[in-house]
């Protein structure tokens, strides 16, 4: 009987280590995240050949990164060497993996509203090229879809073309940006969070029955207004947070 108590606390000894050793090994992997939206090419090696794909957030192991880094657009990386969770082993640029989640999902938010970006520079833009127009004669003047600029320079008396804010509406849904944003009005906010991740801020709508959610890029800030009641987009606005 005493011997069989002996064995089973035995096992049972052996079984713990077993779980602290398969812990410390799980604790000195490191792992990382997809997290651009439309996911990343893996390839065989830096710059090498496609040898698979990876989606926005999968999880993959980091296993070394190059001593060199790599200009790829905006970032100037180095790749990395990872393994994903079926085993395979190949390397991404370095700018499309993040350490968490969270940071996965700012990454996107930025990714995203530099386009949006572009999207206000470029309005601004073709404004530059109307003479002596009245905002009801712009042809951003649409219904449900409003734009707010300044006119004027008050240091240099300048007349400017500063596109300040683009907002859409349920009114205006044939003048929203495709492409530009990876939702629509009418879609869900929770599709807004899966994409950029909780909201970086809140602010009251004017309509009691909405809240408004905001989430900030490099230059824009991104406000989505939703029903509380069932979580369907009501407008979108696009805020250039640039000076003039």
């Amino acid at each position: 009987m005493k011997f069989g108590r002996m064995l089973i606390l035995r096992k049972s000894i052996l079984f713990f280590l077993a779980l602290l050793l398969q812990n410390a090994i799980c604790m000195a992997q490191s792992y990382c995240y997809v997290n651009t939206l439309d996911g990343v090419n893996m390839r065989d090696k830096p710059d090498g050949r496609k040898i698979g794909a990876l989606k926005a957030n999968e999880c993959v192991e980091f296993l070394e990164e190059t001593k060199e880094k790599s200009r790829i657009g905006i970032f100037d990386m180095p790749w990395v060497k990872i393994r994903t969770q079926s085993g395979r082993v190949g390397y991404v640029y370095g700018a499309y993996l993040s350490k968490t989640l969270s940071e996965a999902a700012a990454f996107r938010c930025k990714e995203q509203l530099r386009e949006a970006e572009s999207y206000l520079g470029e309005i601004g833009s073709r404004l530059k090229r109307i003479r002596d127009w009245q905002q009801d004669e712009s042809p951003f003047s649409k219904a449900g879809m409003t734009v707010m600029f300044s006119t004027l320079d008050f240091e240099t008396q300048k007349k400017g073309f500063f596109v300040t804010a683009l907002e859409f509406d349920e009114a205006g849904c044939e003048d929203y940006p495709r492409g530009i944003l990876p939702f629509d009005v009418g879609d869900n906010i929770k599709k807004v969070r899966e994409v950029f991740g909780e909201k970086s801020a809140e602010t009251p709508a004017y309509d009691t029955r909405n809240k408004i959610e905001m989430w900030f890029g490099t230059n824009v800030a991104l406000n989505v207004e939703y029903s509380k009641a069932d979580g369907k987009i009501r407008a979108v606005t696009l805020a250039n947070m640039q000076g003039r």
